[in-house]
């Protein structure tokens, strides 16, 4: 439950001061582990969180996410299929339509990212398998700072990547 309380200064509103009155959830997986880099995702009352989380020494893509506004939640799903460095996830969503991208040194000849992408359409409950996305097969080059935004059943990935020397965005 949310309330705002509004600030008022000689008869003009200046700012919203939420005041949140519901206890914290903890989304990630166990005690011991590190998550970082948590990125959310709102639409209507879904809400969809991806963070990265190492495990067993190498760090993973984890989903979990609510469809009551955050009354409850999933259980942590880890969605890379990776079994190399998968972090820095970026998420975008419409409706159910749920997308993430991350970086991933599964191809890496020289351990440099790739852009890897999985998707959901519905509302972060299955994923489709992950793929690759970008053309540095071998990981040559980094590929780093993926963003993500999903238009309806259209999704739209950017990155920032080496191919050509210097960061370019693709």
């Amino acid at each position: 439950r949310r309330h705002t309380r509004l600030r008022t200064v000689t008869g003009v509103q200046t700012c919203a001061l939420p005041i949140f009155e519901t206890e914290d959830v903890r989304l990630d997986v166990d005690d011991g582990f590190e998550s970082l880099g948590a990125r959310t995702c709102v639409s209507g009352s879904r809400i969809t969180v991806a963070w990265s989380e190492e495990r067993d020494g190498v760090g993973g893509v984890w989903v979990a996410s609510s469809a009551d506004a955050g009354a409850t939640w999933s259980e942590a799903a880890e969605i890379d299929g990776s079994p190399a460095l998968a972090a820095h996830p970026a998420i975008g969503c419409d409706g159910d339509r749920v997308a993430v991208a991350w970086e991933d040194t599964r191809d890496g000849e020289l351990g440099l990212p790739n852009i890897w992408f999985a998707a959901s359409t519905d509302g972060a409950a299955s994923w489709n398998l992950p793929q690759r996305i970008e053309v540095d097969t071998y990981g040559r080059y980094a590929s780093t700072a993926p963003v993500v935004s999903v238009l309806g059943s259209d999704v739209y990935v950017a990155w920032m990547d080496q191919l050509y020397g210097a960061y370019d965005i693709f």
